[in-house]
């Protein structure tokens, strides 16, 4: 009897985390236990394991084994001991994947489905709440006024894998009903722009031009085949272009060249602590500064450099490039091995022709450029739950 009730709970537990990942951060860490703790009684009663890549396995533990190495050579323990708590799901999803779960793999699909879902119902409410915040002013729907709970570029990201996830879902769906799925594409489309995040867009950008691609394969009608990547890619350019934050970016960025002089803007902030972070890896190339020193040697080489920025300073900005953030953490071993987990999942979409893979693995490279993703909670959980969820989940017919 358990061993027939126990799958279908940890795969309960899977799809609760997968829906509430956009909506009660508070919530995550929880339905992130019950699942580990099912998974575990799942090994311990059926004692059965299916590693699918064990490349990914050993180095996606060897990615978290070193952040734990870096806590010893870290002077502030404390937060490197609280950011080894937050990558925990670095371990946990990878060991829990391995566990056979026969229920799981059958309806692997409806992993993807139920956080979409819950991708769309959490911005249903983020409109709902902002109108009634701002007493029904819809010009207050956008960037971080629509986006309390959550960064908007972390939100623009779920909503780019969810639109990904619905437009493979329409493709491979026979039945006519399937184009309604083009309601929630069309809305969260227009939430990534509203909530005009920098990173969403280029991502998004990219997503267009990947779709497009692959429409460009398979559409026989000659002007067809040509007229719709073509009308998306000026569309999205054109809107891309209008945008009033890339526009702001474009101006700090010909203003810091013109002057070479840093300005207060995020963008001059970002190239600031990219300065600071790159020479700090120099001095510290191979194994970096460790899990607790990396704000502190940031900040240390800041004030050595004399760049001050009063908004850097105030929020106590992290390295806003995960790619610099693991450099300074765990230096070249560290980089090394993540750029080995892209390789990876790239090398195996491309051999079972997985799109979404192929997607979600460019949406992630892309934004870890102007985020530290890792060190957040929303970002590093949608990493670490969809990489090793297809990389170590079977999916027989690839069709999500």
């Amino acid at each position: 009897m358990i061993r027939t009730i126990l799958p279908k709970i940890s795969f309960a537990f899977l799809l609760l985390l997968a829906f509430n990942m956009a909506l009660f951060k508070s919530l995550i860490p929880f339905t992130i236990v019950l699942f580990a703790f099912s998974s575990l009684l799942l090994a311990i009663v059926n004692k059965e394991f299916y590693v699918l890549n064990k490349k990914v396995l050993f180095i996606g533990i060897a990615f978290f084994a070193i952040h734990l190495l870096s806590v010893f050579y870290s002077d502030n323990r404390p937060v490197a001991l609280f950011d080894i708590e937050v990558k925990l799901s670095l371990l946990l999803f990878p060991l829990s994947f391995i566990v056979r779960n026969d229920f799981l793999v059958k309806h692997r699909k409806w992993v993807f489905i139920v956080f979409s879902l819950g991708v769309v119902v959490a911005n249903i409410y983020m409109i709902t709440t902002t109108l009634m915040a701002y007493d029904g002013k819809w010009w207050y729907l956008y960037s971080s006024y629509l986006s309390k709970y959550i960064h908007p570029s972390y939100i623009a990201m779920y909503n780019l894998f969810s639109v990904s996830i619905l437009v493979l879902l329409i493709s491979n769906i026979k039945n006519n009903l399937r184009f309604l799925l083009l309601i929630p594409i069309a809305f969260l489309t227009v939430m990534i722009y509203m909530f005009v995040s920098k990173a969403g867009l280029f991502t998004f950008v990219f997503a267009i031009m990947y779709f497009s691609f692959i429409i460009f394969l398979r559409i026989k009608n000659k002007i067809i085949k040509f007229a719709i990547p073509i009308v998306l890619i000026a569309s999205f350019s054109y809107v891309v272009s209008t945008n009033f934050r890339i526009q702001k970016m474009a101006k700090s960025i010909v203003g810091i060249v013109e002057t070479g002089k840093l300005d207060e803007s995020s963008t001059g902030t970002r190239i600031g602590i990219w300065e600071a972070a790159t020479n700090v890896i120099f001095e510290n190339l191979v194994l970096g500064v460790g899990a607790g020193d990396i704000k502190t040697e940031l900040y240390g080489k800041l004030d050595t450099m004399g760049i001050v920025n009063q908004e850097a300073n105030e929020k106590h900005y992290n390295v806003h490039n995960q790619y610099l953030e693991t450099l300074m953490g765990q230096g070249l071993v560290g980089l090394s091995l993540l750029l080995s987990m892209f390789f990876i999942a790239m090398r195996y979409a491309y051999k079972i022709k997985d799109h979404l893979l192929a997607v979600f693995t460019f949406i992630i490279v892309l934004n870890f450029f102007p985020e530290a993703m890792l060190n957040n909670l929303h970002g590093v959980i949608f990493f670490s739950l969809f990489y090793y969820f297809q990389m170590l989940v079977p999916n027989s017919d690839y069709d999500i």
